[in-house]
């Protein structure tokens, strides 16, 4: 119980973490965004290239996560009944989702900055 408590602690400091990441990339960006699109960018092709860019970071945590689970799984595997260690659809739902999230929470932020005012946002700068 204590090393699920250990997990379920890390876990909740890796997505707090991850989750002031992404809200601080995306404020700090609010003042690019404003020049690429008062210098002519479209609103959609920004938020591709930023989105895209948070993407990125997002599934190479993910990948990294997967590669520590796969290599801490021998030390749980007393405590899994009826999984295997090594489960690929329960590894793959799992990156899904995770990805899914990331992805997900990092586009509401450059949603919004994307519909902001070029003009008021190079302003306040």
């Amino acid at each position: 119980m204590r090393l699920l408590s250990v997990f379920a602690l890390l876990a909740l400091v890796l997505t707090g973490v991850g989750i002031y990441a992404a809200m601080a990339t995306a404020t700090q960006q609010n003042y690019d965004i404003a020049v690429r699109l008062a210098l002519g960018a479209s609103r959609l092709r920004m938020l591709i290239t930023v989105v895209g860019q948070m993407a990125v970071v997002a599934l190479a945590g993910v990948v990294l996560g997967t590669a520590v689970a796969l290599a801490v799984t021998p030390f749980l595997e007393p405590l899994l009944f009826g999984v295997q260690r090594t489960d690929l659809v329960t590894y793959a739902v799992t990156a899904w989702l995770l990805a899914a999230v990331a992805i997900g929470s990092c586009y509401m932020p450059v949603r919004r900055a994307t519909r902001l005012d070029p003009a008021t946002i190079l302003r306040a700068e």
